[in-house]
C-alpha cells in the first residue's frame, strides 16, 4: 500500500515567498521566461555548428565578425552561390525578431564552449554558463521588452530552492553559515541581472519563542547571507519577511509575531533600516548551549551566540532602549576597527563623533513616528466603519432597527448580516 504523501510547511508555504501578481512589490521575473527559451537556442546553435553543410556559411559568418578564425576563404568561394543569408539565423535558431547580429553572438558561445574558453560567473543563478550567456545576448536584444541595462541594474526577490540557500548560506554567513531544515517555510533571494546577491531562510522557531503565541504564529527570520555586492540587499529581504507574517500563522490564520537577531558585534544595521517598518530591538538573548529539542544541534548554531532580538508584529514587545543601546556599546569598537583597517575614516569618525544614546534616541524617534501614522490609520478605519453603519441605519426603517438591535444581544454574527443584506439590496 502506498503512503500518502504530508504536505510539508515549505510545500505549503513555500510559493508565497516573492510578491505575486497583483500585489505590491511584483515585479515579472524575466529570467523566468528567458532561461528555457536561452537553452532550446543553444541546443539548436549546437547542432547547426555540427551540420556539414550548414558549417561552411556559419564559418564564414563568425570570421568576418571577427569570432572564429579557423576558416579560411578560398580565392573562388565568393562567387559560390550560399543556401542562406545572416538574415535567416534568427529563424534557424528559433527567435524570429531578433536582429541577426544578436545570433551571431550566440554562435560565438558555442565557439567558446567548444574552444574551453567559457568565463567564470561568480554567484550564477543556474549552473549551466553558456546558457546564462546566451540569456544576456537574448536580454540584450529587447526580445522581452525590457532593456538589459534595466534589468541588470535593477535588484529583484527571486524564489531559491532550499538546496541552493543551504549552499548558498554556507559560502557566505560571515558567523553563522550552519543551520537546519526544521520548520523551514521560505527560501527567497535577492537577483541581479543573472547574479544571485542574497538570500534568506524563514520559518516557524524549531523551539517555544515565546509564552505569548503558539509557535506556528510566529515568523522566524533565522539566516540572511550577501555577498556584500550590492547595498541594502538584506534590508530588502528583511522587509520581505515581514510583509510575509500575515500569511504565515497557524491553519490559514494571520502570522502575530515576526522575529529575527542580530549578533551583537553587528548591532543590526540591517535591520535598523527597517524601523521605520516597525521592527523594534526588543531584548538581548544570551547565547546557551543546546539543551531540550535542540539538545543535538551543533555548538556553532543560532542559539549559541549572544544576540540582540528584533520584532514587529500585533503582540511584539515595545522598542527596548537599553537593550539598544549595550548592543552599539558592544559592535561600535568593532566596527570601527574593520572601518580603519579598510580606510573608511570618515565613516569611522561619523561613529565616534556620536555617543550610543544619541543615535539610539534618533532610532526611537523614528519608530515613534511609526506608532503615530499606524494609530492615524487605524482611526481613519474605524471611522470609515462608523460611517457604514449610519449608512446602514438611514436604509432600515424604524421597525427594523428595533428588531435588529434585540438580535444584537441575542446573536450579534446574525444581525450583521442582516445589516449587510439590507444595504445590498436598498443601496445597490
Amino acid at each position: 500500500m502506498a503512503h500518502k504523501h504530508e504536505t510539508t510547511r515549505y510545500e505549503e508555504f513555500s510559493w508565497r515567498g516573492v510578491p505575486l501578481l497583483g500585489e505590491k512589490g511584483h515585479r515579472r521575473d524575466v529570467v523566468v521566461d528567458v532561461l528555457p527559451l536561452a537553452s532550446h537556442v543553444l541546443s539548436r546553435a549546437n547542432r547547426l555548428w555540427d551540420d556539414g553543410e550548414f558549417a561552411p556559411f556559419l564559418m564564414r559568418i563568425l570570421s568576418k565578425s571577427g569570432l572564429y578564425y579557423g576558416f579560411h576563404e578560398e580565392s573562388d568561394e565568393s562567387e559560390e552561390e550560399h543556401l542562406w543569408t545572416s538574415e535567416d539565423l534568427p529563424d534557424l535558431l528559433g527567435i524570429p525578431g531578433i536582429e541577426p547580429y544578436y545570433c551571431v553572438d550566440i554562435f560565438g558561445v558555442v565557439e567558446s564552449l567548444r574552444s574551453g574558453s567559457v568565463p567564470e560567473v561568480i554567484n550564477p543563478i543556474v549552473d549551466e554558463i553558456p546558457v546564462l550567456m546566451v540569456a544576456d545576448i537574448i536580454l540584450h536584444s529587447n526580445l522581452f521588452g525590457v532593456s538589459h541595462a534595466e534589468y541588470v541594474a535593477r535588484p529583484a526577490l527571486i524564489m531559491v530552492n532550499k538546496d541552493v540557500a543551504e549552499s548558498y548560506i554556507l559560502k557566505h554567513h560571515s558567523k553563522l553559515p550552519k543551520w537546519n531544515f526544521r520548520g523551514l517555510m521560505y527560501t527567497i533571494g535577492v537577483q541581479i541581472g543573472f547574479r544571485l546577491v542574497a538570500v534568506a531562510a524563514m520559518g516557524h522557531p524549531s523551539g517555544q519563542y515565546s509564552s505569548r503565541c503558539d509557535t506556528r504564529n510566529v515568523l522566524e527570520l533565522s539566516r540572511i547571507a550577501s555577498d556584500g555586492s550590492v547595498m541594502g540587499a538584506s534590508s530588502m529581504l528583511a522587509s520581505r519577511a515581514m510583509d510575509l507574517l500575515p500569511f504565515s500563522g497557524r491553519d490559514g490564520h494571520s502570522g502575530l509575531l515576526f522575529v529575527t537577531y542580530s549578533l551583537l558585534e553587528e548591532a543590526g544595521s540591517t535591520y535598523s533600516a527597517l524601523i521605520d517598518k516597525g521592527l523594534r530591538p526588543t531584548r538581548i538573548r544570551k547565547g546557551a548551549k543546546p539543551s531540550g529539542q535542540r539538545s543535538g544541534a551543533s555548538e556553532d548554531a543560532l542559539h549559541v551566540e549572544s544576540k540582540l532580538v528584533w520584532e514587529a508584529g500585533p503582540i511584539a514587545d515595545p522598542f527596548n532602549v537599553e537593550a539598544m543601546i549595550d548592543a552599539l556599546r558592544i559592535s561600535d569598537p568593532i566596527r570601527m576597527k574593520k572601518l580603519l583597517a579598510s580606510g573608511d575614516e570618515s565613516a569611522a569618525k561619523l561613529i565616534s563623533s556620536t555617543s550610543p544614546e544619541e543615535r539610539v534616541a534618533k532610532m526611537k524617534a523614528r519608530f515613534d513616528a511609526w506608532q503615530s501614522r499606524q494609530i492615524e490609520l487605524r482611526k481613519k478605519h474605524a471611522s470609515k466603519v462608523l460611517s457604514d453603519q449610519a449608512l446602514l441605519t438611514k436604509l432600515m426603517t424604524q421597525k427594523e432597527q428595533n428588531i435588529v438591535a434585540e438580535l444584537d444581544l441575542v446573536d450579534p454574527v446574525l444581525a450583521k448580516r442582516i445589516r449587510e443584506a439590507t444595504f445590498w439590496e436598498r443601496w445597490c
